[in-house]
């Protein structure tokens, strides 16, 4: 929810690579974007945008306004596959496979620790808050519930990653004011 405050121009550092996830776009134009949801769950538009799209491998046969999504241009399939959550910092060869953690969020770190990220800032990385997203969009009950979830299960891996980050050279930062990761990740407003 807090990604509707943030000004889409401030993210545009020089040096730094914007990589967003899921219902990010279109509020936030990236550098590279990444989504582990049927290619239909996101703004169709996503598809046609020039920028590297990322979803899971087995996705390959989907389709999109008609259009198999891998003629789109540049969207890519990484492959995932159940792991511990601090193999991110070790699965970095050419053909490795991403973490699946059942969410978005883990695979999104591993893939900017793969690209060589040495420091990854969170914006909008709320892990709940009073509204559903950052637009109009709203989930049903059971739908927040399976979110509440989630956010907490993440939550809860966030120091075994934060302290493996730290012996690979990685460095995690919240930019996310009230964000439960604050709890365990140094807090540092976005400006």
């Amino acid at each position: 929810p807090s990604l509707a405050g943030v000004d889409p121009t401030a993210l545009r550092i020089p040096g730094a690579f914007l990589l967003t996830v899921n219902t990010a776009y279109p509020r936030i134009r990236p550098d590279m974007w990444i989504g582990m949801d049927t290619p239909g769950c996101y703004d169709p538009r996503l598809w046609w945008e020039p920028f590297p799209k990322v979803c899971r491998g087995s996705y390959v046969n989907e389709t999109c306004g008609g259009v198999p999504v891998r003629r789109l241009p540049n969207v890519y399939f990484a492959d995932v596959e159940r792991a511990y959550v601090t193999d991110v910092f070790r699965r970095r060869q050419h053909d490795a496979k991403f973490v699946w953690n059942g969410n978005t969020f883990i695979v999104a770190v591993h893939l900017a620790v793969w690209l060589g990220a040495r420091r990854i800032h969170l914006v909008g990385c709320d892990f709940g808050g009073k509204q559903d997203y950052h637009d109009t969009r709203h989930l049903t009950n059971q739908q927040r519930h399976g979110n509440r979830l989630l956010y907490s299960r993440l939550l809860s891996l966030l120091p075994r990653l934060r302290d493996t980050a730290k012996v690979n050279g990685v460095e995690l930062v919240s930019c996310t004011p009230d964000s439960g990761a604050n709890a365990h990740l140094e807090y540092r407003p976005l400006a």
